[in-house]
């Protein structure tokens, strides 16, 4: 069997947060003359491509795996399903033997069914919008090529120099036997849908695209680094549902909007902020069922929550600011004073 329990999501312990897009505009900034209608999104279907090197002695599939997908596919043999590189005399055995697995035959038959032609159409339409209007904001930064895979539960996103992996495998619905099967957490489970597919590939995009040279040195400064790409996919996808941005429940979401002036209280009164990102204030970043310190109702990595309404009240009481200066202003201390953040009790 082909599949990891060991699950890596590569979408940075996703939470996006949209507040203002349906509840206060103010601090959002137009993006004029869009490109999203002229933008053509380059689209690799790497899933259907690999399947053509099961039981084949041609060697046409497999010159074109390494012509087109480069240093991308040797990470995918590699790193993702660990059969070795592609130059190694025993690869085709292996990649015969990783296709014709029946659980990996049965995912593929399974991807087919979620994202069928039409929900392939809709799902490039999608991405093409969103990085249409990012390419307005960001001229200078490349796009990378949309690669939709199937890797056995290993990564739900990989980010690559210039491909974007997105593991159809890993948004098949949180109803998907395998994900019970495999015994999958409910929370993690909540958000292997097909609704999620896009808030969280742009969102690991963003983060890894605007990733600071040093790593942030507190918990204020993960917090605002999350808080900064949710904000710039606020932007990108604007008429994301806040339950599905955050990927919390809608309970979790409504938790998260009456209780602000006590999150924001226990991390200060805690003295987290300015605490250095340790496996003990880790646990407010990362995923999990709830957040430690909070009510079971509470969802986990509730410092995101945070660290994007600090970024938003910085934007709405700084308008000169654009985009592109915040998202390259690595100075999370500067971000909070010049916020004005207070929350409401």
């Amino acid at each position: 069997m082909y599949f990891r329990k060991d699950l890596i999501f590569l979408f940075v312990c996703f939470s996006i947060l949209l507040f203002s897009c349906k509840q206060n505009k103010k601090s959002l900034r137009e993006i004029k003359g869009s490109n999203e209608h002229s933008f053509k999104l380059v689209w690799k279907p790497f899933y259907l491509d690999l399947q053509k090197l099961k039981n084949t002695s041609d060697s046409a599939p497999l010159v074109f795996m390494r012509k087109n997908y480069g240093s991308f596919y040797e990470q995918f043999n590699t790193a993702v399903i660990n059969i070795g590189p592609s130059s190694s005399p025993l690869y085709t055995n292996r990649i015969n033997d990783y296709l014709n697995d029946k659980d990996i035959a049965y995912l593929y038959h399974s991807v087919d069914s979620v994202y069928n032609n039409s929900r392939i159409n809709s799902l490039k339409e999608e991405l093409n919008q969103s990085f249409g209007i990012f390419t307005t904001a960001f001229p200078k930064k490349q796009i990378p090529a949309i690669a939709p895979m199937i890797t056995g539960f290993n990564y739900a996103i990989i980010v690559g120099d210039s491909i974007l992996g997105i593991s159809l495998d890993m948004f098949l619905g949180k109803n998907f036997n395998y994900y019970s099967l495999l015994q999958f957490p409910e929370y993690k489970k909540n958000l292997m849908t097909k609704e999620n597919l896009v808030p969280r590939t742009l969102f690991s995009w963003l983060k890894t695209e605007f990733e600071p040279k040093n790593p942030p040195s507190d918990l204020l400064g993960e917090m605002i680094e999350a808080g900064k790409a949710i904000y710039l996919l606020n932007h990108l996808v604007p008429q994301l549902e806040d339950s599905l941005a955050f990927g919390y429940t809608d309970a979790q979401m409504e938790w998260c909007k009456t209780n602000e002036f006590q999150i924001w209280a226990t991390f200060v009164d805690k003295k987290l902020l300015f605490s250095s990102t340790n496996s003990e204030n880790q646990k407010y970043i990362n995923e999990a069922p709830f957040s430690p310190g909070f009510s079971k109702e509470s969802p986990g990595k509730i410092g995101y929550f945070i660290g994007y309404r600090i970024v938003e009240s910085y934007m709405e009481n700084n308008l000169n600011v654009t985009l592109n200066q915040l998202m390259e202003n690595h100075d999370s201390h500067l971000i909070l004073n010049r916020s004005k953040y207070k929350p409401k009790k």
